[in-house]
């Protein structure tokens, strides 16, 4: 008798599951776009939801699985940072001339093994942020309008360092300690002491590196680090669906 008084209530607790199983299989089975570019012709086209989901973990999986190999047995996050420098220069060297190019998910930059100048700092930035470390990269356009390089910046100590990723540059003050980008800007001469008589299409390293280029120094979040990690990038949807992203 019990259990047919209850009869009811685990209809109604039957229905509710088998209405939140069907629409989340509705959802799943949405068409979303996702992209690639080849040669810098970008093509977009559809997958199902879930693959599209299913892409994104086993991405966040990969990254904090590589990011954990690079950074075993560093102790701070200046060495671990470090290691991911070493490692991205090491393994992702610049895509050479005449190679497709290929722009999509930093992974397949990291399966194929090389990139452009902006991939191989996105490799960087995207494993420094899994290490804990916010990171952004960002080309930097000379005064003179002919030449751009790119830079990679993370935090560390509580001031924005400057990295070249492609060409395994690290910036330093005068005491030796990684240079914030403040310090790099009013000194030039610390900028071209690591540059080592490096010229960008014959312009000084140190003429990227200046007040009208880099300051104020600001940082958009989320990062697209940040938007390779689960949690973020879902508060980062939310945001846009109710408006406020």
């Amino acid at each position: 008798m019990t259990w047919l008084k209850q009869r009811p209530r685990i209809f109604w607790i039957s229905a509710g599951l088998l209405f939140v199983v069907a629409a989340a299989s509705v959802i799943l089975a949405l068409p979303l776009t996702t992209r690639q570019g080849i040669n810098y012709e970008v093509t977009a086209y559809r997958i199902p939801a879930y693959v599209k989901a299913l892409d994104f973990l086993q991405r966040h999986y990969q990254y904090r699985l590589l990011v954990s190999r690079i950074c075993s047995g560093k102790t701070s996050d200046v060495e671990c940072v470090l290691a991911i420098l070493d490692w991205t220069h090491e393994h992702i060297p610049q895509t050479p001339e005449g190679w497709t190019v290929v722009d999509d998910h930093v992974t397949n930059i990291i399966i194929r093994g090389h990139g452009g100048s902006d991939q191989i700092a996105d490799v960087f930035v995207t494993l420094t942020g899994y290490a804990g470390v916010p990171a952004t990269f960002r080309w930097i356009s000379h005064p003179a309008g002919n030449a751009a390089l790119v830079l990679a910046f993370a935090r560390l100590n509580d001031k924005w360092v400057m990295f070249d990723v492609e060409r395994r540059l690290v910036f330093h003050d005068r005491r030796g300690a990684l240079a914030d980008v403040h310090e790099l800007v009013a000194n030039p001469a610390l900028v071209d002491a690591e540059a080592h008589g490096i010229l960008i299409k014959g312009h000084r390293y140190s003429s990227f590196v200046t007040e009208a280029t880099l300051l104020p120094f600001t940082v958009s979040r989320p990062s697209r680090a940040e938007m390779q990690q689960p949690w973020a990038r879902l508060w980062y949807e939310v945001r846009r669906a109710v408006g406020l992203g």
